[in-house]
């Protein structure tokens, strides 16, 4: 059987006994921002049809604001929480839509 989980201390000591634990880290910064360059801001502009242009810096900030994640679920959400915004401004035909633009 495959166990996955956060953390081990959820699981019962007769299972832990039983399965060989691998501990992967969270990835470091940089990872987590080319994590989100390279799949999560295509598969959010995928999802939510957001074509709006987006800076860089708009996206590293969103990595940092989820640093302390676990995982990289905080920043997809916020992601597509972004771009849905964006659309709807950009549809409105408010051009400050291009989020992170200095």
């Amino acid at each position: 059987p495959i166990v996955i989980g956060v953390s081990s201390f959820a699981l019962p000591p007769v299972l832990l006994d039983r399965v060989k634990r691998i501990e992967v880290a969270a990835p470091d910064a940089g990872t987590r921002l080319r994590i989100a360059e390279r799949h999560l801001l295509p598969e959010s502009r995928r999802t939510t049809r957001c074509s709006v242009p987006m800076h860089a810096s708009a996206l590293q900030r969103i990595v940092e604001v989820h640093a302390h994640d676990p995982g990289m679920r905080g920043v997809e959400q916020s992601l597509a929480d972004v771009l849905g915004v964006a659309l709807v401004c950009h549809m409105l035909g408010h051009q400050e839509a291009a989020f992170g633009a200095e």
